[in-house]
């Protein structure tokens, strides 16, 4: 016989019983014994508070807990099982998620995974054509005989990327003033990058 005492509760089937307060216990030898519980299946278990297990033999001992199919257990608080551990279940015929609490599917990880990769290696490219075009701008030479003026080019290369650089340089009559200006370009980029360069140097004695 059912059995429901706890207050307003509900009980329907061959021994169920339902003892928490507005508890709900459905099917043969069902359990729903804390308040707000539900427990819909055959010997199916709710014993956590506002809990819900739902199918043969499942069981929902924590807090908030759901547990839905036959045998899941859910006992971690505010969590849904498909399953128990090493009979776990896929969830299947899942939208793409929406809003920012929503589930994704995997071919929103798969498309997000792939938009990461390519962002990945473009930065890799990009740090790579920076390295070669410093190679080549810190191997430019200049005259610095006083009163010369000279310009200098060099190619860097690093890791399948090149560098261009060129720059031109002057030193004073007196030879205590210098000055170096250059400019970098990474040509093997699908956008090219461009950096520039001043230098001044000073001889006090």
């Amino acid at each position: 016989m059912p059995s429901a005492t706890g207050t307003d509760a509900l009980a329907a089937g061959s021994g169920s019983v339902a003892s928490g307060q507005g508890s709900t216990a459905m099917g043969t030898n069902s359990v729903a014994s804390a308040q707000d519980s539900s427990a819909i299946g055959y010997h199916s278990a709710a014993s956590g508070q506002g809990s819900t297990a739902i199918g043969a033999g499942a069981q929902s001992s924590a807090v908030n807990s759901v547990a839905l199919g036959a045998n899941s257990v859910a006992d971690q608080a505010n969590t849904v099982s498909v399953g128990s551990a090493g009979n776990e279940r896929r969830v299947t015929n899942v939208a793409p998620g929406v809003a920012g609490t929503d589930a994704v599917n995997v071919n929103q990880l798969n498309a997000r995974s792939s938009d990461l990769q390519n962002q990945i290696d473009t930065n890799l490219k990009k740090s790579y054509g920076g390295t070669a075009a410093a190679i080549a701008i810190a191997g430019l030479r200049y005259d610095d005989r006083p009163g010369k003026i000279s310009a200098a080019a060099g190619v860097g290369y690093y890791h399948s990327q090149a560098g261009l650089a060129m720059g031109i340089g002057g030193t004073s009559d007196d030879g205590r003033w210098r000055v170096n200006g250059g400019i970098t370009v990474s040509p093997t980029l699908s956008s090219p990058d461009v950096g520039a360069m001043v230098d001044v140097s000073h001889t006090f004695n």
